[in-house]
Order: structure tokens, then C-alpha cells, then sequence
């Protein structure tokens, strides 16, 4: 990085682990739209909306 690099704390590590996931999340769906697809809900709110759904695996390995 060109110079020393400072401790971080646990805050904010965590932080960039779910902002650099969410980058690429999004990276995923836009390429997914490319090619015709439809990318799948995967937000947590959503999923809070939908009265927290069991997953249904079947479907996804059909």
C-alpha cells in the first residue's frame, strides 16, 4: 500500500467484509442481467418481509 498499515478494529473489520461481499454481490447480479437472467432476492430484509422462509433446496438443485 506504500506505507505502514495501521491496526483495525473488530467494527471495522466487519465492516469491510460485508461491503466488499455486497460489491461483489452486486458485480454477480449485474453480470447475471447481461446474460438474460434474473438475479434471486438474497436481501436479508427481504427475506424478514417473507416471514424468514425455510430454504427450499429442491428447487434449486432441480
Amino acid at each position: 500500500m506504500g506505507k505502514e498499515v495501521s491496526q483495525v478494529t473488530m467494527e471495522e473489520t466487519i465492516l469491510q467484509v460485508v461491503s466488499h461481499s455486497s460489491y461483489h454481490r452486486g458485480q454477480v447480479n449485474a453480470r447475471l442481467k447481461e446474460l438474460g437472467g434474473e438475479p434471486p432476492i438474497v436481501d436479508f430484509i427481504a427475506w424478514t418481509w417473507l416471514a424468514k422462509p425455510a430454504a427450499d433446496w429442491r428447487s434449486i438443485l432441480e
